[in-house]
């Protein structure tokens, strides 16, 4: 899948700040203090820059989640986002089991993936891609995990 626009001018503009961040650190170690502001000033503006493409990626997979469900009639879950192992991570969290089962059978949830993998294919390496499936959880409110006890009926559990 080839990179998104929006990726590689992010990838450029990393590099760009590296590289700018490394000269300016060797100046600020070989010349005067007043490079050593340089490199403070562009490492703040490096993770302003970041802080603010961040925010704005959450905000379009936000639209685009409610895009989708409003286009189906339904209400859009809870939003989570977070990372794993260098990957983002999602959790969509419905108000119940049936509105979860709602979304699903309308084709919200894969929409949503989709435009996910879309998102964020790119990320990772040739070895080891992006995987929706592994980075998007789907659950409801009511959910409970079960929990398995001697006491259960499962006849494979000892008390010895």
């Amino acid at each position: 899948m080839k990179p998104s626009v929006e990726s590689r001018l992010s990838a450029v503009g990393c590099a760009a700040l590296l590289i700018g961040g490394s000269g300016l650190m060797h100046m600020a170690l070989s010349i005067p203090w007043k490079y050593t502001a340089g490199v403070v000033t562009l490492v703040v503006v490096w993770i302003s820059v970041a802080s603010v493409m961040a925010s704005v990626r959450k905000r379009k997979e936000g639209q685009e989640l409610h895009r989708i469900h409003g286009a189906a009639g339904l209400e859009p879950p809870e939003y989570e986002t977070g990372s794993s192992y260098g990957f983002p991570t999602f959790k969509l969290t419905y108000a119940n089991a049936a509105e979860m089962s709602r979304a699903k059978d309308r084709g919200c949830t894969a929409a949503f993936a989709q435009f996910i993998q879309g998102a964020y294919g790119d990320s990772g390496s040739k070895k080891n891609p992006f995987d929706v499936t592994l980075a998007l959880t789907i659950t409801h409110k009511e959910w409970r995990p079960e929990i398995v006890t001697p006491e259960s009926n499962d006849p494979t559990l000892t008390t010895d």
